[in-house]
């Protein structure tokens, strides 16, 4: 976001977002959060998030296609939740280990694509509860601003302006559903063009994945960069 700002000036986006740790910059680039603050908070969540993977076996799961409804209700009957709504035909389980292999397998048998997720613990799920409720307290500590611009947030899947319903969804955030395709489209309604600031370009593949008419481009090395120069002119 500084090296696009660099050759464009500084500007204000339409509307901004970030898929989980990525809510942090988007509430930066809304001048929601100071960039120190934002540092603490990160830092302290990672701390609170990986001191859970550590106190319960977790495991994730990616269903490919199929109803949402479906899925939802498979977890709900296995006591795992939802973690990710992504993009359509992308939805992330997640829960104790146990639990979730009992959910890809009554998924397998109703002929969903699922992969299993190499990761380090059950994300986004009733498995970081206790994670989210010592995160209160450093969320306190912190400043909170009005957003300069329209900001969607991930546990709502909308847009949010009261800096306390911020922080709020922040904690709510940590245990909860990731609403990201909601956030994408609410995105995409204020604007013709998004600009993924950070590593990779994954979103911009839900991006196309949700709307393959509508623009996106990354800024993740200088030739990304350039190319979203010249879209932005």
């Amino acid at each position: 976001m500084a090296a696009l700002k660099e050759r464009v000036g500084d500007f204000l986006p339409a509307a901004t977002a970030g898929l989980s740790l990525g809510e942090y910059s988007a509430l930066v680039a809304a001048n929601v959060l100071s960039f120190d603050d934002a540092l603490r908070l990160v830092a302290k969540r990672g701390e609170l998030m990986d001191k859970a993977c550590r106190d319960t076996q977790g495991g994730m799961a990616a269903v490919l296609g199929g109803d949402p409804d479906k899925i939802a209700e498979v977890c709900a009957a296995c006591g795992i939740d939802v973690a990710n709504y992504n993009c359509p035909g992308q939805i992330v389980i997640s829960g104790e280990s146990a639990k979730v292999a009992d959910a890809v397998a009554k998924l397998t048998e109703q002929e969903f694509r699922v992969v299993t997720l190499q990761v380090a613990g059950a994300y986004h799920s009733r498995v970081m509860a206790p994670a989210a409720e010592a995160f209160a307290e450093a969320l306190a500590a912190c400043s909170f601003s009005k957003p300069a611009c329209p900001i969607a947030q991930n546990f709502v899947g909308d847009f949010v302006e009261t800096p306390a319903t911020i922080s709020e969804n922040l904690r709510q955030q940590i245990c909860g559903s990731v609403r990201w395709e909601a956030c994408l489209r609410k995105l995409m309604a204020k604007g013709e063009l998004l600009v993924e600031c950070g590593p990779g370009n994954v979103l911009c593949g839900f991006v196309k994945r949700t709307d393959k008419t509508y623009k996106a481009c990354p800024v993740n090395s200088v030739g990304t960069l350039d190319a979203a120069v010249q879209a932005l002119a």
